[in-house]
């Protein structure tokens, strides 16, 4: 992959780039052009047809921990693998609650309806901002 950092140096607002089927097998390959200094711009990026992507999806039955590794690397990107990158929905274990009705989800901790612990502090607060 060192051949291809000159990349970052000379196309620094690239956008697109496909590296389909080189053979990538570490995402450690990916650093010679990854980085906050190298290729900001990018918005594109196709992995697709290498070990890299196959392996990570291997281990872990299915490809998040891959996509969400990617974009560590290449925070601007928005489109992996010819999927975007927002595509994927966060549900921290919780599965859909939107479909379950408010009284029979239950979550670890009761969930409070303000921040304030006090009415008290939500006035002082409140006065505080408007000043």
């Amino acid at each position: 992959m060192q051949p291809i950092s000159s990349i970052a140096q000379f196309f620094p607002k690239l956008q697109n780039l496909s590296l389909k089927g080189n053979n990538i097998t570490r995402l450690k390959d990916l650093e010679y052009i990854a980085g906050p200094k190298k290729l900001a711009s990018l918005r594109e990026l196709i992995l697709l047809d290498n070990p890299v992507r196959d392996l990570a999806i291997q281990k872990n039955g299915d490809d998040f921990s891959y996509r969400s590794d990617i974009t560590k690397m290449f925070p601007s990107l928005q489109v992996l693998d010819q999927t975007s990158v927002t595509a994927a929905k966060i549900s921290f274990g919780l599965g859909d609650l939107a479909a379950v009705e408010k009284d029979t989800a239950a979550l670890p901790v009761p969930i409070k309806g303000n921040f304030y612990d006090s009415p008290g502090t939500q006035a002082m607060v409140h006065e505080f901002l408007t000043r």
